[in-house]
C-alpha cells in the first residue's frame, strides 16, 4: 500500500473520530461543520410599513420601475431643485434585498433595457395579512408589453397626483375588472373600465383615461357616452383625459360635444405643474435631463418631439 492510500485512510479515521467525539461530547462542533459545508442562512429582514405600501402599489399597478419607487417612497427632498440622485442607490439596495427575500421579483423588459418590479407570492401574502382591503387579487406573473408604455404612464400620473395631494382613495384598473366598481345603488357598466378612479382635493369621483394611441372616432363617441350616462348617475363627477398628441386630445374634445365634466390634459404639461423638474448631476458635472422628460420619455417614447 502506498502512503498516499495509508494517508487517505489515516485522514478519513480522524475525521470519522471527530464525528465521533463530537457526537458524544457535543463539543467541538463548529470545525466539523466547517468540513462539511453548511449553507449560511439568508440575512433577516424587518420590513417597514413603507415596505407594506411598496407591496399594495405594486399589486394595484402590476409592476413598478425603479425611478416610480423612488418618486413615490424614497424622495425625501426638500426642495425640488436639489439634485436628483445619480444612481437611486438606497431605493435600489432596498429592492434588491426585498428580491432576496422572496417579496418582489425583477421582471427583464428588453424595450427598455432594464427590468420592472413584479409582487411576488410572499408579498402579496404580506399584504393580505397588514392591508387585507387592498388585496384584491392575486399579482401578475408577467408584463404585458402591449400595454407596457400606457401601464408605465398611468403609475407616473398617479403618483403625481397623490403627490401634490390632487388624488386620495385610488381605485385601479385592476381592481375595476376584478370587482368593478358601485357607489351606493349605482355601478359601472361592464364595458366602461376607465384606467383608474380616484376622489380629488373636491371629494368629487374623476376617471382617469390615458390615450397614448388614437382611437377610431366612434370609439371615443361610445365611452363619452357612457361617461355621460354614469355622470348624469352621480356614479362619477368627472373624467380626466390625459394624452400628448394633439389630434388625440381634438378628437376627444369634439366627441365629448363641449361637455364642462370632460378634462383634457396634455402629459408633460400635468406632469410639469405636480412633478418640479429636477436635475440630477453627472459625472462631468454637467446637467443630465430633467426627471420631466424621464418621466415622458419612460412613458411614451414613441411619441417625443424634438
Amino acid at each position: 500500500m502506498g502512503w498516499s492510500s495509508k494517508f487517505a485512510i489515516l485522514r478519513s479515521g480522524i475525521l470519522v473520530g471527530c464525528l465521533m467525539d463530537g457526537m458524544q461530547t457535543g463539543e467541538n462542533t463548529k470545525p466539523i461543520r466547517a468540513l462539511v459545508g453548511r449553507p449560511k442562512p439568508a440575512p433577516s429582514i424587518r420590513l417597514t410599513p413603507r415596505d407594506y405600501l411598496i407591496f399594495a402599489l405594486l399589486l394595484e399597478q402590476g409592476f413598478l420601475t425603479l425611478e416610480a419607487v423612488y418618486l413615490a417612497f424614497f424622495d425625501v427632498r426638500l426642495d425640488p431643485s436639489e439634485p436628483f440622485p445619480r444612481h437611486l442607490e438606497v431605493t435600489r439596495q432596498r429592492l434588491r434585498l426585498l428580491e432576496k427575500r422572496g417579496f418582489v421579483s425583477l421582471c427583464p423588459v428588453p424595450m427598455q433595457g432594464k427590468g420592472v418590479y413584479l409582487l411576488a407570492r410572499r408579498g402579496y401574502l404580506t399584504v393580505s395579512q397588514k392591508l387585507p382591503e387592498r388585496a384584491f387579487a392575486p399579482p401578475p406573473r408577467t408584463v404585458d408589453l402591449g400595454t407596457f408604455e400606457h401601464d408605465k404612464a398611468i403609475t407616473f400620473i398617479r403618483i403625481a397626483l397623490e403627490k401634490s395631494k390632487k388624488a386620495f382613495g385610488w381605485y385601479p384598473e385592476h381592481r375595476v375588472r376584478f370587482e368593478g366598481f358601485s357607489h351606493g345603488r349605482n355601478s359601472l357598466p361592464k364595458g366602461l373600465i376607465p384606467d383608474g378612479l380616484f376622489l380629488n382635493s373636491k371629494g368629487e369621483r374623476v376617471a382617469l383615461e390615458v390615450e397614448p394611441a388614437r382611437k377610431a372616432r366612434a370609439r371615443y363617441e361610445r365611452k363619452l357616452r357612457d361617461y355621460r350616462s354614469v355622470i348624469r348617475d352621480g356614479l362619477i363627477q368627472k373624467v380626466l383625459y390625459v394624452t400628448r398628441r394633439p389630434d388625440i386630445a381634438k378628437e376627444i374634445l369634439d366627441a365629448s360635444r363641449g361637455n364642462e365634466k370632460i378634462l383634457i390634459e396634455h402629459y408633460d404639461h400635468f406632469l410639469s405643474r405636480r412633478l418640479p423638474p429636477c436635475r440630477r448631476e453627472t459625472d462631468n458635472n454637467e446637467h443630465a435631463p430633467s426627471l420631466l422628460l424621464l418621466l415622458t420619455e419612460c412613458a411614451f417614447p414613441r411619441f417625443l418631439t424634438s
